[in-house]
């Protein structure tokens, strides 16, 4: 709460929690959140299962962390996942609700499909091509949604600059 409340103090629009590895982390951070007023974005990291690391699905622990505290997150956002592995997890039974929900509407994606356990410890980089990861990433946008586009590990400028050509019809 300490950290949250220099934040609002400093005049932030927004606290973001991002690269959670679990909901037990999450739901600790939206209670202090809760507690300080503040508003708040969650980020969690998936699995190409369609999953936060600690094995709970994206749907369920959106649902949990929206019903803690008053006021549930401005939207909730997932990070380091592959945006191809992304679009199958929410295309998965169990988070199928999120799809158009416009409560997870952010991705900041991995260049690499691999999940991060299996990226642990590599001596080399596993990355897409730039411009295939990008159209992976425009294809998000149209068909789940997702608003909030950015980059995560292994991504540099190439990424975001065919990115924004991918959406901006160039």
């Amino acid at each position: 709460a300490p950290q949250i409340r220099a934040l609002l103090g400093a005049g932030v629009d927004f606290v973001m929690a991002s690269t959670l590895p679990s909901v037990e982390e999450a739901a600790g951070i939206a209670m202090a959140a809760a507690g300080e007023g503040a508003p708040l974005v969650m980020s969690y990291v998936a699995r190409r299962d369609g999953r936060v690391l600690d094995g709970t699905l994206l749907f369920e622990a959106v649902e949990r962390i929206d019903g803690i505290g008053c006021a549930p997150p401005l939207f909730h956002m997932a990070n380091c996942v592959h945006p191809a592995n992304f679009a199958r997890a929410l295309g998965r039974d169990g988070n199928a609700p999120l799809a158009g929900s416009g409560r997870l509407i952010g991705l900041q994606a991995n260049a690499s499909a691999l999940d991060p356990d299996e990226l642990d410890g590599r001596c080399e980089l596993d990355a897409d091509d730039p411009v295939r990861w990008a159209g992976s990433m425009a294809a998000l946008r149209r068909g789940f949604g997702i608003r909030v586009l950015g980059g995560c590990c292994g991504t540099d400028e190439r990424y975001i600059r065919h990115l924004a050509r991918f959406l901006s019809g160039r």
